[in-house]
């Protein structure tokens, strides 16, 4: 079944368990690098080994707009709230 989902899809595995099959998984994400908002550039080799999440979002978004507090909540969750 993986082999068929070229570009990525959901499917259904045997156990009936929903299943993103992509053909990036398990692979490297490419390197790049962005300002922070301090002006500071940051790499993505810089996080090398540890999660990372990256939300591109806008302020006119709505869904975004409702998300961000979930994110928000994730994030001190995983690192705390004096982050």
């Amino acid at each position: 079944m993986a082999a068929s989902a070229a570009q990525g899809q959901l499917v259904t595995g045997a156990d009936g368990v929903p299943e993103f099959i992509s053909r990036l998984k398990g692979k490297a994400a490419p390197g790049f690098a962005l300002e922070d908002l301090s002006g500071r550039k940051v790499s993505l080799a810089s996080y090398k080994g540890r999660a990372v999440l990256i939300n591109f979002w806008a302020t006119w978004c709505a869904p975004c707009k409702v998300e961000t507090p979930w994110l928000i909540e994730l994030r001190n969750e995983v690192c705390g709230a004096g982050v």
